[in-house]
């Protein structure tokens, strides 16, 4: 596609934790509000699935990661190729098991201008940087995400309100999206409601941050002036949604993991056994 925002549906993994909301009915008015110091700007380069991640995890720690060494271990590690798009998923998988990378140490491999590059010319910035130094850049990392969620479709109102508020700075969220959101530079008039695309043209990855009745609002990556202060509401579902989990990892999930942990021990030992019996 010729739109930078490209985010292919995630796949299913039986890693992923399942997000079941057990409580009453959500709060009415929710969330964490994003202000234009909270925004980022992925100019014209498909980096949303990695940029809305950090910028969800800069509101949730203070700390200024790097969108596009995460997206070079996307592309690298998990994505199977160069091309434009890639998921929340394999973002969220990224940051997990390598880590974020602060800012700073990646500033004089790429810089913010270099978003503003055709597409293919950053990918070759990203892939001309050598195996020692992605080694190297991995041994600065901080791994400050400890777990996600994907919320179990079909996904409702109530189900994401919910995990807006379990959550530390909002949810993720993927939307099919239109025209009609790349011409919203409308910060000095009335916020709106965003339209539902007349003719989808993309995929594209936000932070779902608020939450007031039956309304959301999205914290785009489009930079502080697009619609209102970089935010935007919207009164329909999107095609996914993900909690991520920083420096905690809440005791729900816990139990899953032990339980997950306990089930794949108990099959290897079972496997062994096997084998054992098979060589006599």
């Amino acid at each position: 596609m010729d739109k930078g925002t490209g985010a292919k549906a995630s796949p299913i993994d039986i890693r992923n934790f399942v997000f079941r909301p057990t409580g009453i009915f959500p709060n009415m008015t929710g969330g964490y509000h994003y202000d234009r110091s909270d925004i980022l700007d992925q100019h014209a380069v498909g980096i949303c699935t990695s940029i809305h991640l950090v910028q969800n995890a800069l509101k949730a720690t203070g700390v200024e990661y790097s969108p596009d060494f995460l997206y070079l271990l996307q592309k690298k590690y998990y994505d199977g190729n160069w091309k434009e798009g890639s998921s929340i998923f394999h973002a969220l998988k990224a940051a997990k098991n390598f880590g974020f990378l602060p800012k700073k140490y990646f500033e004089k491999y790429i810089s913010e201008r270099d978003r503003r590059l055709d597409y293919s010319e950053y990918i070759e910035k990203l892939k001309a940087i050598s195996p020692s130094e992605i080694t190297n850049l991995l041994t600065k990392c901080e791994k400050r995400l400890v777990a996600y969620e994907a919320i179990e479709k079909p996904l409702t109102r109530d189900k994401v309100a919910t995990a807006i508020d379990e959550s530390t700075s909002g949810v993720l969220v993927r939307y099919v999206i239109g025209e009609e959101w790349y011409t919203r530079n409308r910060i000095d008039k009335e916020k709106t409601l965003l339209p539902y695309p007349r003719e989808p043209v993309s995929g594209h990855a936000l932070v779902m941050s608020e939450f007031y009745g039956n309304i959301f609002t999205l914290s785009n990556t489009w930079g502080p002036d697009w619609n209102l202060n970089g935010n935007g509401d919207i009164d329909f579902l999107p095609t996914e949604a993900w909690i991520p989990h920083y420096d905690i990892v809440p005791d729900r999930v816990q139990k899953l993991i032990d339980k997950k942990k306990t089930i794949a021990y108990k099959a290897i030992s079972l496997l062994q056994a096997l084998i054992k019996q098979l060589q006599k």
